[in-house]
């Protein structure tokens, strides 16, 4: 049996260590959708090195993707979520932003980030149902 949903959904293309891509990602979904209700950020990436041959490219790559990415997405949808007073912001951590785990250096680093930046802004948002 087929279902009918009500609700639509826009996937748009953007590099989330871009705020400038983000934003106008963001800014098309609402021209397209008139609302943005949910976001889920996704965006990972991992490089396995043992610490100490772990460049500074690489961790820099890593936080910026998984953390950096995270809150430039988050902060970009969150005025339209606090305007209309309802929305959802799902942030994808790892078992690793609990625990560490060798030669993952900035990934477990930036996964434990996520945990945090994701309970900052709940406890922000919270007031306006985000």
């Amino acid at each position: 049996m087929a279902h009918e949903f009500s609700h639509r959904a826009l996937g748009v293309a953007a590099d989330v260590t871009d705020q400038e891509q983000v934003r106008a990602a963001f800014d098309q979904v609402r021209a397209r959708l008139g609302r943005i209700d949910i976001l889920i950020n996704s965006a990972g990436v991992n490089i396995r090195k043992p610490s100490v041959e772990f460049s500074l490219d690489d961790w820099r790559k890593v936080i910026d993707i998984n953390l950096t990415g995270s809150f430039i997405c988050a902060q970009a949808a969150a005025p339209a979520m606090i305007e209309n007073g309802w929305g959802r912001v799902i942030n994808i951590s790892s078992m690793l932003g609990m625990v560490g785990l060798g030669e993952r250096p900035a990934y477990t680093a930036a996964k434990g980030g996520v945990i945090q930046l994701t309970r900052t802004m709940a406890l922000e948002w919270a007031q306006h149902k985000v």
